[in-house]
């Protein structure tokens, strides 16, 4: 049974297709270093690289990770260096993986200085974003309670100077008892 595919420097220009794959279901490393791969596509069958740990594809030409990278659940090295990244996807930095290598790229984000920590700290970069983007989502919640809140506050508000606004004017037009002579 094979495990490790060595398929760098051969020039290719596609990942290899899904049915390709399917007879190589113990795969645990797959090098496709130095060739020509603009796409990475994921398998739809989850049998098909589940027990992939390694996958080099450094020194080709990618643009993106595509986020269903996450799907293969045993990868936990991941080489894409030298490529034309310019963001590493949130869901592929929540994998369990050990190592990312991404040097090389333009990478925008997370920013290249925390790519070049490693894995962890894109974690951390990916998990302050989340945390700021739900402290944003309280904050306007509360804004708009509060907003909410002096809406109808104002209205009752008005509603009381409203009625005493019209008793003064009813008390201009009620008519007047004639008085009683003697």
């Amino acid at each position: 049974l094979l495990k490790r595919l060595n398929l760098s420097h051969n020039r290719l220009t596609d990942f290899p297709e899904e049915t390709m794959l399917e007879g190589l279901l113990e795969l645990q490393e797959l090098n496709m270093y130095g060739n020509k791969v603009s796409v990475i596509v994921v398998p739809h069958n989850p049998k098909v690289l589940a027990k992939l740990e390694s996958l080099n594809l450094g020194y080709n030409d990618l643009a993106y990770i595509p986020e269903e990278l996450d799907r293969l659940k045993a990868l936990r090295i991941l080489k894409v260096m030298n490529n034309f990244l310019e963001k590493i996807p949130m869901r592929v930095c929540d994998m369990e993986l050990k190592s990312i290598d991404v040097s090389s790229n333009p990478v925008i984000q997370p920013p290249i200085e925390t790519c070049e920590r490693g894995i962890g700290s894109m974690k951390r970069y990916y998990q302050c974003l989340r945390m700021e983007e739900q402290n944003k989502q309280k904050a306007m919640e509360a804004l708009q309670n509060k907003a909410a809140s002096r809406k109808s506050g104002s209205k009752m508000f008005m509603g009381k100077k409203k009625a005493a606004v019209m008793d003064k004017v009813m008390s201009f037009t009620k008519p007047k008892r004639p008085s009683q002579q003697t």
